[in-house]
C-alpha cells in the first residue's frame, strides 16, 4: 500500500497523533463476498515524462482483503468481519494489529487538528468541495482550485464488488495517512469515493489527481495517476500468496502499533 499523495511538511502534532487513537464507524462485510483481484500501479507525471512509483496486488477472498505492496514488501490484511487490520512487514518479520474503529477515530482526530492549521491546502482537505462534471470516454472530473481529480470508471455486474472495492479504498485512504505521516489527509479521496458510489456499480479504472503548485509564481502542479486492473477471478499464484500471508500471520512477531510505525517514520527522515 502506498499513499497516493506526495508528502508535505510534517507537523509535530501530526506525528504524535499517528501514535494514538479509539472508536466510531464499523465497516461491514457483504453477505455474499465475491473473489477478485486488482493490480494497481501509481505513476508520477512531470510534463511528458512519467515514472512508476509503486505497484501493489489486492486480493479479495471470502470477505477478507489482502493487499501486497511490492516495494517495500508489506502485506496488509483487512478483516472487516472481525473489525481488524493486520499490518505485516516482511523485511522485519513483524506484525501489528489495529481495529477499524481506531483507524476511523484517528482520521477524525486528524480532521480536528488539521482545521486549526493556517494552510489553504490542509483547510481544503478538511472539508473538500468539488465541482463534478462528465467528460468524454466515460470519465468524470471533480474540480477545485487546489486539487482536481479525473476518474475513469468501469462497470461491474455484481454490486457486492463495488461495495467491497469502496470499503477497501476508504480504509486504505485512512490507513495510508496513518502509515505515512506528512501526506495529506484522506478526506478528498473519501469524498470522491462517496460520489463514485452513486454511479451504481462502477469502480475506478484510472485515477488522476492534480495538485496546484504551492508557489503559484514559480511552482509546477503535481500530477499523479493510478491504474487499476480488475479481474473477477483469483489465480493459483494468488491462492499461494494468501496461504503464505496466513503463515506470516502466525510466525511474524507481534509488536505494538507504536513500535511498528516508528521505523516507518524514521526511514523517511
Amino acid at each position: 500500500m502506498r499513499s497516493f499523495f506526495p508528502r508535505v511538511e510534517t507537523k509535530p502534532w501530526f506525528t504524535a497523533l499517528c501514535l494514538v487513537a479509539s472508536a466510531v464507524i464499523h465497516f461491514t462485510t457483504p453477505a455474499f463476498a465475491e473473489e477478485f483481484r486488482i493490480e494497481s500501479k501509481v505513476f508520477a507525471i512531470k510534463g511528458k515524462e512519467e515514472s512508476l512509483t509503486s505497484e501493489s496486488l489486492t486480493l479479495f477472498d471470502d470477505g477478507k482483503i489482502y493487499d501486497f505492496l511490492s516495494s517495500p514488501h508489506e502485506i496488509t490484511l483487512f478483516d472487516f468481519s472481525r473489525d481488524r487490520i493486520v499490518l505485516m512487514d516482511a523485511s522485519r518479520k513483524v506484525r501489528s494489529e489495529l481495529s477499524t474503529d481506531k483507524l476511523t477515530t484517528f482520521a477524525e482526530q486528524l480532521r480536528t487538528r488539521a482545521i486549526r492549521q493556517n494552510d489553504p491546502l490542509l483547510q481544503f482537505c478538511v472539508d473538500p468541495k468539488f465541482e463534478e462534471s462528465p467528460l468524454s470516454g466515460g470519465r468524470i472530473k471533480f474540480a477545485s482550485p487546489l486539487m482536481t481529480y479525473q476518474i475513469k470508471t468501469q462497470k461491474v455486474e455484481n454490486p457486492s464488488v463495488a461495495h467491497q472495492y469502496r470499503q477497501f479504498s476508504d480504509c486504505s485512504a485512512r490507513l495510508n495517512t496513518m502509515l505515512h505521516p506528512g501526506g495529506l489527509p484522506p478526506f478528498p479521496r473519501l469524498a470522491i469515493n462517496a460520489a463514485l458510489a452513486k454511479q451504481e456499480g462502477r469502480v475506478p479504472e484510472q485515477v488522476e489527481v492534480t495538485l496546484a503548485p504551492q508557489n503559484r509564481l514559480t511552482g509546477k502542479p503535481t500530477v499523479l495517476r493510478s491504474e487499476h486492473t480488475l479481474v473477477m477471478k483469483l489465480m493459483a499464484s494468488d491462492r499461494k500468496k494468501i496461504d503464505e500471508a496466513g503463515d506470516d500471520l502466525v510466525t511474524f512477531r507481534e509488536v505494538p502499533l507504536e513500535d511498528y510505525l516508528r521505523p516507518i517514520e524514521q526511514a523517511k527522515r
